[in-house]
């Protein structure tokens, strides 16, 4: 698989959709424990039932996750605005997780890259 920074791209394309859905003809592979509980008993037909018609898989590798509990502390269906405070600390954090996450290598790769550059075996 190429590296692709358009990848990053598809993730925001219908953001209120599961990843593992289709965006296009692209899918992600999504590892089981990144699925929420709702769907993780029913994880490898997800997988199968959305990626048929798929061109391009994309896989995600398993990483150690970063806290996210001051993003999540903003509820799926709420609003969001930059001026209000709370908001503001919950952006900057995000932006703190995607710029400077480590993978294991030490190297400072971006959590993205750590995400979906391609898997070396």
């Amino acid at each position: 698989m190429v590296f692709d920074k358009k990848h990053l791209l598809l993730l925001l394309d219908r953001p209120r959709e599961p990843v593992f859905m289709g965006k296009g003809r692209v899918v992600f592979d999504v590892p089981d424990n990144y699925l929420t509980d709702r769907y993780r008993p029913i994880g490898p037909e997800i997988q199968n039932r959305f990626g048929e018609n798929a061109e391009e898989r994309i896989p995600v590798r398993s990483i150690a996750l970063p806290d996210l509990r001051i993003p999540m502390s903003l509820g799926r269906q709420e609003q969001f605005s930059l001026f209000i405070p709370r908001h503001r600390k919950i952006a900057a954090r995000l932006i703190d997780i995607f710029m400077g996450k480590h993978d294991n290598s030490g190297s400072g790769r971006s959590l993205y890259s750590a995400l979906l550059s391609p898997i070396v075996e």
